[in-house]
This record gives C-alpha cells, sequence and structure tokens, in this order.
C-alpha cells in the first residue's frame, strides 16, 4: 500500500468519524433546542431567550458543516480547520463551566477533547492528502 492511498484512506475514514460526530451533535443540540431553552456558556447558565440562540447557533453551525463536508467534498481542509474551531470551542466551553461550577480535581471534558482530537486529525490528514494532489499536479 503506498502512502498516497494510506492517506487517503485515513482522511476518508477521519471524514465520515467527523461527519457522524457533527450529525450526532446537531441533533443532540436540536433535541435540546425544541425540549428545553437551557444551556451553559462560559461557566454562566443561560435560559430563556439567550440559551435558546446559543443552542440554535449551535446547532445550525453543526448542521451546516455536516452538509458542507457532504455537498463540497474539495472544501475539505477548510471544513476540517472550521471543524476543529467548532469543537475547539465547543471543549474550552465545557472545560470553562466545569472549572467554575465543579471544583473538581478534572478540569476538562475527556470526550470533548477526543472530539477536538479527532477533527484536528481530520484537518491535518486533509492538508496532507491536498498537498499530495497538488505536488502531483505541478511539475
Amino acid at each position: 500500500m503506498t502512502s498516497k492511498n494510506m492517506i487517503a484512506q485515513t482522511e476518508t475514514i477521519l471524514k465520515y468519524c467527523v461527519l457522524g460526530l457533527l450529525i450526532v451533535f446537531a441533533l443532540a443540540t436540536l433535541f435540546a433546542f425544541v425540549i428545553n431553552w437551557e444551556t451553559w456558556f462560559f461557566g454562566r447558565k443561560l435560559d430563556g431567550l439567550p440559551a435558546g440562540i446559543a443552542l440554535g447557533v449551535t446547532w445550525l453551525a453543526a448542521a451546516l458543516l455536516a452538509a458542507a463536508l457532504i455537498k463540497f467534498p474539495r472544501m475539505d481542509p477548510l471544513l476540517g480547520g472550521l471543524t476543529a474551531v467548532y469543537f475547539g470551542f465547543l471543549f474550552v466551553n465545557s472545560s470553562m463551566t466545569i472549572q467554575k461550577v465543579s471544583y473538581t480535581h478534572q478540569g476538562f471534558s475527556p470526550v470533548l477533547a477526543a472530539f477536538a482530537i479527532l477533527s484536528i486529525a481530520f484537518f491535518i490528514v486533509a492538508l496532507i492528502k491536498r498537498y499530495q494532489e497538488n505536488s502531483k499536479i505541478r511539475p
């Protein structure tokens, strides 16, 4: 197996993992948006209209990123970067909330940390694949 095939397969696997995470996260946020307008934002509890706006924006961002990953496969490096920023924001938001609300030794969510690492890995592999494709075109 050549390195180009291995990079392409790794990128495909990571893309579908990130896509699945985005879809699940969008559905979970939509569920919270429909059922109960309460959320935490950097350690502050929001309810009512501010929570609805925060949940709606979180849902919309995940849904748009998932749809763009499906519709625009040539933009994988850009969308991978945006996905890394999205999950990075969610990780920092949850970390600040955990640190302000609970006084435990664990200051972050390992699940959101794994999501952020997975999206960063997708971004890096998509960049490598794009670089290989561009170097193949140039003499």
